[in-house]
C-alpha cells in the first residue's frame, strides 16, 4: 500500500506502457520493482499512466497501487499510442518517466528516459531496426534527463545517438530478486543451463548445445518457451536423451535449477544488461558467458568469460568444473560475493536520487 505523501512530495508520473507491450520480461521485472518502490515512498506524489491490458503483466498483476492516482488509456489495436507524446498539464515542475520512450508535453514537464539497450542496431535489420532506433532517438530528443542500464549502453548511446552528449547520463544498473539465492547444496547434477530466448541467432543457442554434446554425460537444462519442433529435432540429434525442458518455471523453480546444476551457459554476443547471470551467482551457479558488451560489468572477476562462442572451448570450460571441486568452489563463492554488489533495492534508490537531482535542477 501506498504511504501518505508528504506535503513538500516530488511530483512524478510513471507510464506502464512496458506492461501492456509485453506479458512478461526484463523490462517488466525493472518497470515494476522501480514504480513499487516509488508508490511506497511519501517524498513521492506518484501518478500512473496505463492501459487496461497492463493488468495481464505478469509483473503487474502482484504490484499494490491503492491510493496511487491512476490515469487510464484506452487500449489501441493499433498501438498508435505506443509512439504519441502525451499531455502532461501541470502546475508545477512534474517529472514523466515512460517504461517505453514514450514522452510528456507541457510547461511543467520534465522528461526521463530509460535507454535499456541498443540491440535493434547490433542486431536487428529491416523495418524493424529502423523503427525502434526511430523511437529510440525521438525520445532522447525529447527528453531532459536520460538514465542507462550499463556502461555498454552509455557508449553506445553516445556512439548512435551523439547528441544525447548534451543531457545528463546516469548509469544505474539493474538488480536481481531476493528469491534468487544460494542453498549451500554440496552434490549437483551434471547439468547446464540454458535459460531466455533462443530463436535469435546472437543467443548462440546451438552452439551451448553443441558445446554439452562434447562433454561426458552433461545434460542440458533448457528453460523458457516450450521447444520448437525444430529445436527438438536438433536436440534429439546432439544429444539425445540428455536434455531437460523447463516451461516458463516460477524464479524459486529456477532457483532450485540454478542450486543444483554445474553452470549457466549465457553465450549471448549483446546484452544491454544481462540478469540471469546475477540470478545465477546469487543462486551459487558459475556463469560461463562472452566477453562482451555489458557481461564483463555484470560478472565482474566471478564469471568465466570467453573471447568468443567457440563450443570447444565452453566444453572444455565445463569440464574443468566438473573435475575440481575446489575451483568449481571458489567460482561460487566469487559468484555469490559478486552478485551482492546489485539488488533491486539499489537501483531503485539510485533512480529515485536521480529523480530528485533532476527535479531539484527544474524548480
Amino acid at each position: 500500500m501506498g504511504n501518505l505523501v508528504d506535503d513538500s512530495a516530488m511530483p512524478v508520473i510513471q507510464d506502464n506502457m512496458v506492461f501492456s507491450l509485453q506479458r512478461a520480461g526484463g523490462g517488466s521485472v525493472y518497470w515494476s520493482h522501480l514504480q513499487q518502490s516509488c508508490v511506497d515512498d511519501p517524498k513521492i506524489n506518484l501518478s500512473i499512466i496505463e492501459r487496461p491490458d497492463a493488468l495481464a503483466n505478469a509483473s503487474r498483476k502482484y504490484m499494490n497501487l491503492d491510493g496511487v492516482s491512476v490515469l487510464p488509456q484506452p487500449n489501441c489495436h493499433l498501438r498508435i499510442d505506443e509512439i504519441r507524446k502525451i499531455p502532461v498539464r501541470e502546475s508545477v515542475p512534474t517529472l514523466f518517466h515512460s517504461s517505453f520512450f514514450r514522452f510528456g508535453v507541457g510547461d511543467n514537464c520534465i522528461n526521463i528516459t530509460t535507454v535499456h539497450d541498443f540491440i535493434c542496431k547490433r542486431q536487428y535489420s529491416g523495418f524493424v531496426k529502423h523503427f525502434s532506433f526511430w523511437q529510440i532517438k525521438r525520445a532522447v530528443a525529447h527528453s531532459d534527463a536520460l538514465i542507462v542500464i550499463s556502461e555498454s549502453t552509455k557508449k553506445d548511446l553516445l556512439a548512435f545517438i551523439p547528441n544525447a552528449s548534451r543531457l545528463p547520463i546516469e548509469v544505474i544498473p539493474q538488480g536481481y530478486g531476493s528469491e534468487f539465492s544460494y542453498k549451500g547444496r554440496a552434490s549437483r547434477e551434471k547439468r547446464a543451463v540454458f535459460i531466455g530466448a533462443r530463436g535469435v541467432a546472437y543467443k548462440n543457442f546451438r552452439a551451448a548445445a553443441e558445446a554439452v554434446s562434447l562433454t561426458d554425460g552433461i545434460t542440458l537444462c533448457v528453460i523458457g518457451a516450450p521447444l520448437t519442433d525444430a529445436e527438438s529435432s536438433m536436440l534429439d540429434s546432439m544429444l539425445h536423451g540428455r536434455y531437460e525442458s523447463y516451461v516458463y518455471p516460477t524464479s524459486e523453480e529456477i532457483c532450485d535449477i540454478f542450486n543444483s546444476s554445474i553452470a549457466l551457459l549465457y553465450l549471448s554476443e549483446y546484452e544491454g544488461f544481462g540478469i540471469p547471470p546475477l540470478e545465477a551467482m546469487a543462486s551459487g551457479l558459475p556463469v560461463i558467458a562472452i566477453n562482451t558488451s555489458s557481461i564483463p560489468e555484470v560478472v565482474g572477476d566471478a564469471g568465466i568469460l570467453l573471447e568468443t562462442c567457440d563450443s570447444v572451448q565452453v566444453a572444455r570450460e565445463l569440464n574443468g568444473l566438473l573435475a575440481s571441486q575446489s575451483y568449481f568452489n571458489d567460482v561460487v563463492l566469487r559468484g555469490i560475493e559478486q552478485a551482492s554488489k546489485f539488488s533491486w533495492e539499489r537501483t531503485a534508490e539510485l533512480t529515485k536520487q536521480y529523480y530528485r537531482y533532476i527535479w531539484e535542477g527544474h524548480k
